[in-house]
């Protein structure tokens, strides 16, 4: 079972408002059912193929949906999206959110004697009200810098110019304490999306 926070994390960098209700777009259907059980819903959520992903359907009335708008929730498609106002267990909503929005990668550089390194890199992307939150939280809690935020412009397959935030960790000390903090135990168990 997810907590309910960490789901929260990751409706608000994954979700949409529909007529419906909320709709939850991802490849990976078993994640999607463990969501759905983790609700514990009275009513059935519906799970659906769409297009080459799962989406999983939560009708106005849930407790998720209600507590996402209660906590100044606008979708993912906001830029300008704050942090949640309620009471949340922080590090729970930032597993939850990473888990959609951030990447892994790795960076290569040349020390002065010439030895060329590579070591892992973090990226959390999203609206800056929220990413600039999360970085406070590992600055007071997980003893990092404080980070800048950028702004990068991206297009997407309609063409689409759009803008999104991230913030880059790049410190050798630093990234490995982040990925182990944001780390989901019960994710690793699932099995793995062919063709992602």
């Amino acid at each position: 079972m997810l907590p309910f926070d960490w789901i929260i994390g990751f409706v608000w960098g994954n979700g949409t408002i529909t007529d419906y209700g909320l709709r939850i777009q991802y490849r990976n259907k078993a994640l999607l059912q463990l969501i759905a059980n983790s609700l514990q819903s009275k009513n059935a959520l519906k799970l659906r193929q769409y297009e080459n992903k799962m989406m999983l359907l939560i009708p106005m009335e849930e407790e998720l949906t209600q507590t996402l708008l209660s906590w100044g929730w606008s979708g993912r498609k906001d830029k300008h999206r704050q942090y949640p106002q309620g009471d949340i267990s922080h590090l729970h909503f930032i597993k939850g959110y990473c888990y959609t929005k951030a990447c892994i990668s790795s960076w290569t550089y040349k020390s002065r004697k010439g030895v060329v390194h590579t070591t892992p890199s973090l990226r959390i992307f999203g609206g800056a009200g929220v990413i600039r939150q999360i970085d406070d939280y590992f600055v007071a809690n997980l003893d990092t810098t404080p980070k800048r935020i950028y702004r990068n412009r991206c297009m997407n397959q309609t063409g689409h110019v759009g803008e999104c935030h991230y913030l880059q960790y790049l410190s050798k000390k630093e990234v490995p304490r982040l990925i182990a903090a944001i780390e989901t135990e019960e994710l690793s168990k699932l099995p793995a999306v062919k063709g992602i």
